[in-house]
């Protein structure tokens, strides 16, 4: 995807438990409430309202998945990421397609499934 000058690139979310396997790491931009009820396991939670605080929090010379619901707010991670010389790539259709694709989830007292 292309914003403005900015280019980074998108992934499905098929992809995504391959990618990972191969060292990405994972970031989930949604808000607590959200992560708590369910996120992807091994995933780094920084909400997209605190990213710029966080940003110590990423290795700069790693690549990161970035996901929220739907890929709205891991397209404007992806691009703040971007900006900073971190490698993003955004996860289009975000958790809802993950989940779509047989994903699970993990929630905050350890289960892992589906959510509702």
């Amino acid at each position: 995807m292309s914003i403005g000058q900015l280019n980074f690139p998108e992934v499905t979310a098929s992809s995504l438990p391959h990618l990972v396997d191969q060292g990405y790491g994972l970031i989930d931009v949604r808000e607590v409430d959200e992560f708590e009820a369910g996120h992807i396991p091994g995933s780094i939670h920084i909400p997209l309202s605190g990213l710029q605080h966080l940003l110590h929090r990423l290795d700069s010379k790693s690549s990161y998945l970035v996901v929220c619901r739907s890929g709205a707010r891991s397209t404007q991670a992806a691009k703040q990421l971007a900006e900073r010389g971190i490698k993003a790539h955004n996860v289009t259709g975000g958790l809802t397609e993950f989940l779509r694709t047989d994903g699970t989830v993990r929630n905050r007292a350890g289960f892992i499934g589906r959510l509702a």
